[in-house]
């Protein structure tokens, strides 16, 4: 059932808020626990060395060496001029032809002489072989290789992607809620310093994301699981209308959630639409005080920012069809997956993340984000670090910003101190 709110987002009841945080400003801790994925062959044999001796020749080769005592062979014709020489003198004054026909001492040196002229033949015949063989594969080397391998390309190496501006730039991130004076003393102070700073836009992605300490429900049961969460933001219009919001400060705060979101999705661009976001959280009352202190609710402030601050670009029937309609609920949807799919959760709003890693400390230290904005930027894109606040290849908007924390004022007030 609705309690009042815009007619594209069911609210339901309020969400009795917390303590607030110590230290510095009236911050919204947690509504209540919620419930919370060919290189060559081995083997492949040198060009220049494929031949090797057969088995049964190598064997005739020793056998030669053997029968020599491992002594050097003579060449062939040494060896048969020096049997010749044995046989004109015989032995024992024998005539020639008595040698000849192998009769007595001179004929069994003779026919040794024959046997050592043949082998030593046939090994020079061999070596000859050899190296023909060597000198055949020496002179065409591409061709004895390709026919034994196949050289296999060197793989292309991988280009290493450009980094993009947008990719080197600080995403910044503010989880809030309306109505929160935290909140909006943050934004209208702190974020709208930082972004006014010269330069800082070229180096942060800065993005409001209106949620906060408000549930989702369905069907009565309250769902802020981020397994839940998911399925509902990627159902259709029939999930879409059985789903309602139920909001820290009541059904004005889910209103101001979803104009905020919505103009937002319009308008990306933080030049078009934080003025519109400012002016609207520095008008709406927060929680606990009324006109004249504050213009009203942020429903009915927001009309009147966005003719005022949107440049003539912000078009109030696209918003207000925006909020009117199913797609107020999706936003709001996906904010809601998006807060709690925090690691670690937040512990109070307005959270700030800067890619995605909240800056550890106490909640008085967002005061700080201008350096800290600084400081990612630099160990990200200059490996480098700050002095003064600054370092070369930074805007000229990091020396302006605070490096100690700031005295902050006593009392409550809007946002507290």
């Amino acid at each position: 059932a609705k309690a009042g709110g815009a007619a594209g987002v069911k609210v339901v009841g309020k969400v009795s808020p917390p303590k607030a945080a110590a230290a510095g400003a009236q911050h919204h801790g947690k509504a209540g626990k919620a419930k919370a994925p060919l290189g060559l062959g081995k083997g492949v044999p040198d060009p220049g060395a494929v031949w090797r001796e057969p088995p049964a020749q190598a064997m005739t080769a020793k056998k030669i060496e053997a029968k020599s005592d491992h002594k050097p062979h003579p060449s062939p014709s040494s060896a048969v001029a020096s049997s010749a020489q044995h046989l004109a003198k015989g032995s024992g004054g024998a005539p020639a032809k008595e040698t000849a026909q192998g009769h007595g001492r001179g004929g069994s040196v003779a026919r040794a002489a024959g046997k050592t002229a043949a082998a030593a033949s046939a090994v020079a015949t061999k070596q000859d072989s050899i190296k023909r063989l060597q000198r055949k594969a020496a002179s065409s080397p591409a061709s004895s290789t390709s026919s034994l391998e196949t050289a296999t390309p060197a793989p292309a190496a991988t280009p290493v992607p450009e980094v993009t501006e947008d990719e080197k730039k600080v995403k910044v991130r503010l989880y809030m809620e309306s109505e929160c004076p935290a909140c909006q003393k943050v934004t209208t102070e702190v974020v709208k310093m930082v972004l006014q700073a010269p330069g800082m836009k070229d180096i942060m992605d800065f993005k409001l994301v209106p949620f906060g300490n408000a549930q989702v429900v369905k069907n009565g049961v309250s769902y802020n699981q981020t397994s839940a969460l998911s399925q509902m933001v990627s159902g259709g219009q029939g999930e879409l209308a059985s789903v309602s919001f139920v909001c820290q400060h009541g059904p004005t705060e889910c209103e101001g959630n979803a104009w905020e979101s919505c103009i937002q999705h319009l308008h990306p661009d933080t030049d078009i639409s934080f003025p519109v976001l400012d002016c609207i959280e520095s008008r709406t009352c927060a929680e606990g005080e009324h006109p004249p202190a504050c213009s009203g609710p942020p429903g009915e402030v927001a009309p009147g920012c966005i003719s005022e601050h949107g440049s003539g670009v912000v078009s109030l029937d696209s918003v207000r069809a925006c909020v009117n309609g199913p797609m107020a609920s999706r936003l709001l949807l996906v904010n809601a997956l998006e807060t709690n799919s925090l690691s670690p959760p937040k512990e109070w709003v307005p959270w700030i993340t800067l890619d995605g890693v909240h800056p550890p400390g106490s909640p008085t230290r967002i005061f700080l984000l201008g350096r800290q904005v600084c400081e990612a930027y630099a160990k990200k894109n200059l490996n480098s670090t700050l002095t003064n606040g600054t370092a070369p290849g930074l805007p000229g908007g990091c020396a302006t910003f605070p490096q100690l924390m700031p005295k902050l004022a006593e009392g409550g007030g809007r946002g507290g101190a």
